[in-house]
């Protein structure tokens, strides 16, 4: 019984170890994962900032003088210190206006992402400054690493006037990487690296600055995968790699990244070793009180059976009326009789006290059952749900769109999607901090949340990006008035720890009357519309209609 019970507790300890290892890869899997999807948005926006501003009038309109030109883009530039320089090239590739004045004059027609926009290809990878190497130094005097995105503007006729570049600093990357990996930073053994299409490192520990990777995480990643798997490093150092791949966000393709985040084996599966030493004394423990319960039921047990062998003994005795008159000639019959009536009192004894502690254990069970099911109800509420808001989070957004649109054709009613954006929310973070940008997030939720009907749902997905989802509406003008309802709302002062605050929101709509459509053509022209309220000037509302 002893064996038995060590080995029961060992086949259990190892069910749990390997679930434990398989979520321990899965975290940072999920690290990677979100480490990706950060850039991807990221990419996304400053893509789209560059797109508008080749299209502004004092970048387009040719009779703008060259100072005012370069106001804007010094304006542009200290509101997003990210872009380490903005210019406007004309068509032979000279640079006419810049920001800070650096590099006018000088022929930047042989830059690859002076000649890749023109082809239509507005990205270009992490790369060192050349012209800009001394103007701009970086760390140590070493030269600052960019990303380059780039757009032609055109005049009225849509002629190509010249080339519009931006360089954005790699520090935005590294910015990304640290807030993934802030609540971790007690786990120091913990790496992530971004890797290039061709598989160089972008980002990393300082020893991989710049090397070829050829790992096997590194080709699951390319290979559009997302997972984990443990392997030996050039170091000589076997690291759990949690892996993804950047395939884009809404129609940007981007540049092709992978991230790999890695933790050194040991450390990654110290919890594992720890859990397999619990499991192991507790089988032993188990297995030793297993033991003294046997011995102690056997001494029970053999107990009454010596007390009936004794009382058998005395049937030899003159005692034999106690013993009904049992027509046979074996005396071992008559003792059978008696033992058997006794055992069948003892039984009956046991069989009440067994139901009892059935009925006890029954009771015990259905309350770790409720308790249970109460758990996996609240774990699919908090999947389901913005841990700092409260709202629905993006999980929910998606699920609950699915749901609207379905019942929108199904009952031919009209349905509007809104997508809000925090105005220079990134200033809001700037000046209060992280906490203070937390309060505002909150505060405009609950505005947010209080300015529409209870039958609406209000989701955040993002940083400052929330969506509302309207059913059951009989025209666009409802729509606008939540629209107005909300601005509003959001333009009375916060009070943000004992300060007043003005905050604004730009808003994106698109209404559905009737007939088919799709949750991708909802999202996408609600996307559209709040980059146009955008362009208008924020703190507006722009609507799209179907």
């Amino acid at each position: 019984m002893l064996s038995l019970t060590f080995a029961t507790s060992k086949l259990i300890g190892s069910s749990a170890t390997a679930q434990v290892e398989e979520d321990i890869g899965n975290s940072l899997a999920e690290l990677a994962y979100q480490t990706v999807d950060k850039l991807d948005q990221g990419m996304y926006e400053r893509y789209r900032e560059v797109s508008l501003l080749a299209e502004r009038y004092e970048i387009v309109e040719g009779s703008v003088a060259l100072a005012d030109k370069r106001r804007v883009l010094d304006a542009i530039q200290r509101t997003y210190p990210l872009y380490a320089w903005i210019g406007l090239a004309d068509t032979a590739g000279k640079v006419q206006v810049a920001s800070g004045g650096l590099l006018e004059g000088a022929d930047v027609s042989q830059r690859p992402w002076f000649g890749a926009a023109t082809r239509g290809q507005h990205l270009s990878d992490v790369h060192e400054a050349k012209l800009l190497a001394k103007l701009l130094p970086g760390p140590a005097g070493e030269p600052k690493r960019f990303f380059d995105i780039a757009f032609p503007y055109r005049n009225v006729k849509g002629e190509i006037q010249g080339v519009l570049g931006t360089h954005l600093s790699w520090q935005w990357a590294a910015e990304i990487e640290q807030s993934i990996l802030r609540p971790l930073a007690n786990r120091k053994s913990v790496d992530t690296l971004i890797v290039s299409e061709t598989g160089v490192v972008l980002l990393g520990p300082k020893q991989y600055a710049g090397v070829v990777l050829d790992q096997p995480s590194f080709k699951q990643a390319r290979a559009g995968k997302m997972g984990s798997l443990i392997e030996t490093w050039p170091d000589g150092k076997r690291y759990l790699v949690g892996y993804h791949h950047s395939k884009g966000y809404r129609g940007v393709k981007g540049l092709g990244w992978s991230v790999l985040v890695r933790q050194e084996l040991e450390s990654a599966y110290r919890p594992v070793r720890a859990l397999e030493r619990k499991i192991l004394l507790g089988g032993l423990l188990a297995s030793v009180v297993a033991l003294f319960l046997a011995l102690f039921l056997a001494r029970t047990i053999s107990r009454p059976l010596r007390e009936i062998t004794q009382y058998a003994g005395d049937l030899n005795s003159d005692k034999r009326h106690l013993i009904p008159q049992i027509a046979h000639a074996f005396a071992e019959v008559r003792i059978l009789h008696l033992t058997l009536n006794r055992l069948l009192s003892k039984l009956q004894r046991n069989e009440r006290g067994l139901l009892e502690l059935n009925a006890s254990l029954e009771a015990r069970v259905m309350d770790r059952t409720a308790q249970l099911h109460i758990a996996v109800e609240e774990l699919g509420r908090l999947a389901r749900s913005d841990a700092l808001t409260g709202l629905p989070n993006r999980r929910s957004y998606e699920e609950r769109l699915v749901q609207a649109v379905a019942r929108a054709a199904r009952q031919n009613s009209a349905i509007a999607l809104m997508f809000l954006d925090i105005d220079h929310f990134k200033q809001v973070n700037d000046t209060l901090g992280h906490a203070g940008g937390d309060l505002v997030l909150q505060e405009f939720g609950q505005r947010v949340r209080s300015s529409v009907r209870a039958t609406d749902t209000v989701c955040r997905l993002a940083g400052d990006e929330f969506t509302i989802i309207l059913e059951g509406l009989k025209s666009d003008a409802e729509a606008t008035l939540v629209a107005s309802k909300i601005l509003a709302s959001i333009n009375t002062p916060f009070q943000i720890e004992g300060e007043s605050r003005l905050v604004s929101t730009s808003i994106g709509i698109a209404y559905h009357a009737a007939g088919p459509f799709s949750t991708e053509l909802l999202n996408l022209q609600a996307d559209a519309a709040l980059y146009r309220a955008k362009a208008n000037g924020r703190n507006t509302f722009a609507m799209n209609v179907l």
